[in-house]
């Protein structure tokens, strides 16, 4: 019985492992939603979330204006999206929102 246990060890850490997975994706923000054909704005479905006060629809907006994803690369813009995130109480953009300011990108500077 002795022999078996570093395998049944090893077993349960696989086992944590994989239930853990699922958890991870959740925590990943949203991409931004890709337009339609007729679609003017492929960001719209995003925005109309964002203005319901859904807190992952703005960090996502942020993330998608941080990258350039569906819309020019434009780092102000993601900072006022992380910004209204965060007031939104989310940690996560919160945390954004704290990337931009120590890389100095789409915020005001002071280097007094």
């Amino acid at each position: 019985m002795d022999q078996l246990r570093p395998y049944r060890l090893l077993a349960a850490a696989v086992a944590l492992c994989l239930m853990a997975l699922p958890g991870l994706a959740q925590v990943q923000s949203k991409p931004p939603a890709q337009g339609t054909a007729g679609q003017a704005d492929p960001l719209a479905g995003l925005k109309a979330e964002a203005a319901k006060g859904t807190a992952s629809a703005m960090v996502a907006l942020g993330d998608a204006y941080a990258r350039g994803t569906g819309v020019a690369r434009d780092y102000g813009e993601a900072a006022a999206w992380y910004r209204k995130a965060a007031n939104a109480d989310s940690a996560e953009g919160m945390a954004k929102l704290g990337a931009l300011y120590g890389m100095g990108a789409g915020v005001p500077q002071n280097d007094q």
